[in-house]
Parts: C-alpha cells; sequence; structure tokens
C-alpha cells in the first residue's frame, strides 16, 4: 500500500506544466472583485473592505500587500474542518478526496501531453459519467463552498489540495503543493478533446475506454496477476514495470 501511496503522489505533482512550477506573478488584472477579495482574505490583507469592491483599488492592494508564493494556511485550514465528516462512510472524507486528486491526475497521457488535473474536466458530463469516478460528486459537492470562499483559487488547483491536506491529515507525509492549475471552460476543452471535453474514451486499460485503470483488474499488458486485490492494476502495473 505504501507503494501504492507513491504512484498517487507521483499523479497527483505532475500532470501539466503549470502544475510542476510555483506560480511567481500573479495575472490579476482580468480577475473578478470576489476573486480578488478572496485572495486578500487569504492573505490576511482585512483592509480589502476599505476598497468596497472596487476593481483597480483592489488590484492595486494585491500589488502592494500580497507576495508569492502564496500562503494557503487558511485554505488548508478550512479543508480539514470538513475532512472530519461523523455521518459519512468510515468518518471523514479523506479517502474521498485523494481518490478524487488521483482521478482527476491520473488521465495525464505522457504521449498526448494531455488530461490530468490541469482543465478539471471532471466538472464535465461524460468524465464525470465515468464509472470509475463513481462516487466522487459527493466530494466536489463538500469542496464547493470551500472553493466559492477562495475562488482565486482554480477548482483543480482546489481539488489537488485537499488531496494533499487528506494525506497528510491521514498521517502521511507532506505533500509539495503548486497552484497554478486551470480551469477549462467548454471553449477551450473542446479545442484539446473535442465534443467529450474530456480525456475520456481514448483509454487503454480500461474494458470502457476510461484512461483510469480499473482497480480490480489485473494487467492487460502481462499475464500476471494482480497478487493483492486491494492494490489494483495501478499498482500492479507500476511494480511489473508495465507502463
Amino acid at each position: 500500500m505504501r507503494n501504492y501511496i507513491k504512484i498517487i503522489l507521483k499523479a497527483m505533482m505532475g500532470g501539466s506544466a503549470s502544475s510542476q512550477q510555483q506560480v511567481q506573478l500573479l495575472d490579476i488584472e482580468d480577475w473578478s472583485v470576489r476573486q480578488l477579495e478572496s485572495l486578500l482574505f487569504s492573505q490576511q490583507v482585512m483592509d480589502y473592505r476599505d476598497c468596497k469592491g472596487q476593481h483597480t483599488s483592489l488590484v492595486d492592494l494585491v500589488k502592494k500587500r500580497v507576495s508569492t508564493p502564496l500562503s494557503l494556511v487558511l485554505v488548508r485550514r478550512d479543508i480539514k474542518e470538513i475532512i472530519h465528516a461523523p455521518s459519512h462512510d468510515d468518518g471523514s472524507y479523506g479517502p474521498l478526496f485523494i481518490r478524487l486528486a488521483w482521478h482527476t491526475s491520473g488521465t495525464w497521457d505522457k504521449k498526448r501531453k494531455n488530461g490530468g488535473s490541469n482543465g478539471c474536466t471532471l466538472r464535465f458530463p461524460v468524465e464525470r459519467a465515468d464509472p470509475e469516478n463513481a462516487g466522487l460528486g459527493k466530494a466536489i459537492e463538500v469542496l464547493t463552498p470551500v472553493h466559492e470562499k477562495y475562488s482565486f483559487l482554480s477548482f483543480a488547483d482546489l481539488i489537488i489540495l485537499a488531496g494533499c491536506v487528506a494525506i497528510e491529515w491521514s498521517g502521511g507525509p507532506k505533500v509539495p503543493f503548486s497552484y497554478g492549475r486551470a480551469d477549462f471552460s467548454e471553449q477551450e476543452a473542446l479545442q484539446i478533446y473535442g465534443t467529450k471535453l474530456c480525456p475520456f474514451g481514448d483509454g487503454v486499460h480500461s474494458s470502457h475506454a476510461s484512461r483510469l485503470p480499473e482497480a480490480d483488474r489485473a494487467c492487460r499488458r502481462c499475464t500476471k496477476r494482480v497478487s493483492d486485490a486491494c492494490e489494483g492494476e495501478a499498482y500492479h502495473r507500476w511494480r511489473q514495470g508495465c507502463v
């Protein structure tokens, strides 16, 4: 299981050029008032209220008072507060957040150079309907109020951050995190993926063409079987070098 966690971490930390390096320069000129205010709030620049919602004043305040890399202490705090959920499954959303982060990252295709967490295409119906993503709608639902509060972060960034926080909250290692992923518009996704708006449909490790491997199947590239069913195909392929 330790090795399987390593696979998840590798997927979450890769997947796009923008997610592999810390974004140092913020392009805030086109941000909405809501995004600017949420950014200033997250950096604990509380006199943003004096700007009274004026876009130019908020932009100037960000330039004067906000430095990069950004502090995500408050965002992490709010994620930790919602992880503990006695009424859900085993009492927490931790495993669900980790699974969500892994599934949004695990569609990355190094040959096609697309997929992965950048774009957050899990928001679109076809990828959301992928059988491997069953149940993840609950995680999106739980994280939506956090995204509304900190809208300066993309949903793609928030999903990965939630996965990192959940791993740490569960007793795992501190996971390096970089912001800068985008949430594709439908038009942007159309240009990259066509009418499906997502990378679903060209997978080779799944019986239903998902890029995500089926957790209960053995490797389709060799005759070896998974020795431990809970590890699934992803860990098996990594362990046997079938990647």
